[in-house]
């Protein structure tokens, strides 16, 4: 559940790029995302990269948005970090349900 304006904080490790069984690295580094409005029907199914990536010009569903401000808005942004470790790799990503600036689905 996100608080009052929207925010929702999410703790993770940063994923590995996904290798295929022959050891190739096929996907980059990504986070997935199933998200519900206010009723069951409204949701979203996206993912969220990190900026950098060699693979993320290769990979076929982040480069399936024809968009490219759409596309870009899939890729998280680094933040400085305001807790500790003070050290932690932080990233800002924001997902819009719907309107104009909705973000892409991606299945």
């Amino acid at each position: 559940m996100t608080d009052e304006s929207g925010l929702f904080e999410l703790r993770t490790v940063k994923p590995a790029a996904i290798r295929c069984r022959r050891g190739r690295l096929v996907a980059p580094p990504h986070v997935h995302f199933s998200l519900f409005g206010k009723v069951w029907l409204q949701r979203l199914v996206t993912q969220m990269y990190f900026p950098g990536e060699p693979l993320n010009a290769q990979d076929r569903i982040l480069n399936a948005v024809p968009d490219a401000a759409a596309r870009d808005s899939l890729i998280a942004r680094p933040i400085a970090p305001t807790g500790k470790p003070s050290n932690a790799l932080v990233f800002e990503h924001q997902i819009v349900l719907r309107g104009r600036a909705a973000t892409p689905e991606q299945k």
